[in-house]
């Protein structure tokens, strides 16, 4: 969409003229400081460059606020979005479930307001039996009819693609063919890309293959949501752990960085990005239904390390009571360090006091805005 067809969908009274030689004559009248054109060369007519495209700051004034385009709100909108996790942290299976939830029109997690769209899942290193027996799961697990058919769409291209622009044509002639589709999945950039990082890692080069793919959800209006590695080294700040230079992450809109401790079904989301406030979302994978499930919202608590394992036990199960005995069996310390930590902790309300002395639960009031 162009400029003026935005401005005048968004009802702007004096959309930009299109007729620039009315343009500089009404320039001309206006400012004394108009110097004729002197070589044809200059001329903006005959110019590859087209000034219909500059945003003045009295038009930018006139402009709408943010508009209502979250595809998951308040973390999916059109543009490109990075979704990186350790290798069998179950990225797939999150960036799946949020396929599946988009595509139904369900809220992800059962808490973050979705909107129905299509989508389309592009999967380059996992075969799609094994998708399809997660995707059934999924299904089972909110009993649909198998005469329900969300406009959800797995394709596995033939072959890794020579470079960034032959995927993002590949994309653009799959999507102008399918309904409505809002969202697409690559999983992953590293393996879509024959020559991917196959001299070493560069700025440039990264930056080259995000800008691409945020050209191309910017031009065709959809979320890109990229899957990506972390990296082996660990960081304090979440977003060094994913793969490659900064330029990686530098031209998307937001970044999701999965972590989840081997052997472990906890894991932590942390979300960043520039219209989305950087977050951190405690989730918990469930081998049952093979599906993730919401915990809450990480909260900085400002305490020790050891008081803050003691709230995150209970904060696990925050109806299940717990005695100074059986805290002190999980975490693996002695009783009487541990009752004097509980002291702490409740006389800073993090936990609460349970139905029979001696028993403590995890105050789940405590610092949550709904």
């Amino acid at each position: 969409m162009t400029l003026l067809s935005e401005l005048k969908k968004r009802g702007d009274k004096k959309p930009l003229n299109t007729n620039l030689k009315s343009d500089i004559i009404d320039n001309k009248r206006d400012s004394d400081s108009f110097v004729p054109f002197d070589d044809e060369d200059d001329d903006p007519i005959n110019s590859k460059y087209d000034p219909t495209q500059i945003v003045t700051l009295l038009k930018m004034s006139n402009m709408q606020g943010e508009p209502d385009d979250w595809l998951i709100e308040p973390l999916l909108y059109p543009g490109l979005h990075i979704l990186a996790g350790d290798p069998k942290s179950g990225k797939s299976m999150l960036a799946r479930l949020i396929s599946l939830n988009i595509a139904l029109g369900e809220d992800l997690f059962g808490i973050f307001k979705t909107k129905k769209a299509g989508v389309l899942y592009l999967h380059f290193e996992e075969g799609i039996n094994s998708i399809r027996d997660h995707i059934l799961t999924l299904a089972e697990n909110r009993k649909l009819h198998s005469s329900v058919d969300p406009n959800l769409n797995f394709l596995h291209p033939p072959e890794n693609f020579d470079s960034m622009e032959d995927m993002t044509d590949y994309i653009y002639d799959y999507v102008r063919g399918l309904y409505r589709i809002k969202l697409i999945i690559i999983d992953t950039i590293g393996s879509s890309i024959s020559t991917y990082h196959s001299s070493g890692y560069s700025y440039n080069a990264d930056t080259q293959i995000t800008k691409e793919l945020q050209s191309l959800a910017l031009e065709m209006d959809v979320c890109i949501l990229a899957l990506h590695h972390n990296r082996k080294q660990e960081s304090k700040n979440p977003i060094d752990l994913v793969l490659g230079t900064r330029g990686m992450i530098g031209p998307a809109e937001s970044t999701w960085v999965l972590q989840r401790p081997f052997n472990s079904s906890k894991g932590q989301l942390h979300v960043v990005g520039r219209r989305i406030k950087g977050k951190t979302y405690e989730i918990k994978f469930d081998e049952n239904i093979l599906e993730w499930t919401y915990v809450g919202e990480k909260i900085d608590l400002g305490i020790s390390p050891e008081r803050e394992e003691i709230v995150n036990l209970l904060k696990t199960n925050p109806d299940k009571e717990m005695s100074t005995s059986e805290i002190a069996a999980v975490i693996g310390k002695k009783e009487a360090n541990v009752s004097r930590l509980l002291h702490k902790l409740l006389s800073q309300e993090l936990i609460l006091k349970g139905s029979k002395y001696g028993l403590y639960l995890y105050n789940k009031d405590y610092g949550i805005e709904w």
